[in-house]
């Protein structure tokens, strides 16, 4: 299976399930995760924005893993960058609760970015 083939697996999945690549070692998952990361990046911003993931490295039963993980939108936040529009997970509960109460009042995107700008800064 190649690495697209994972993140579309992992983005077919019910929110919450996960996908694991297996790595050799270390090296090759960090380098793996890379890729899989800028993956994840063009396959949420060009062919589903839907969808959003948590992908980290693990080790687990003596191996080498990359977890992706489809999380919720409401864990995620947009960012802008020089390259264009980024998609960040929102690890901080606060922030996760009032980008979902900003969602909820009907603000568009543009409006939770500056939201999320003004509260990171």
């Amino acid at each position: 299976m190649d690495l697209k083939e994972y993140i579309t697996a992992a983005a077919e999945l019910e929110l919450g399930g996960e996908v694991f690549i297996p790595c050799s070692n270390r090296r090759q998952r960090k380098k793996t995760l890379t890729k899989v990361l800028n993956l994840a990046d063009e396959y949420t911003t060009h062919v589903n924005f839907d969808v959003s993931f948590n992908i980290v490295g693990t080790f687990k039963d003596g191996r080498y893993w990359i977890r992706i993980e489809r999380i919720p939108l409401d864990r995620a936040f947009f960012t802008k960058t020089q390259d264009g529009v980024k998609k960040v997970v929102a690890d901080d509960p606060e922030l996760r609760r009032m980008i979902k109460l900003m969602r909820a009042d009907n603000l568009t995107e543009e409006e939770i970015k500056e939201h999320v700008r003004k509260y990171n800064s």
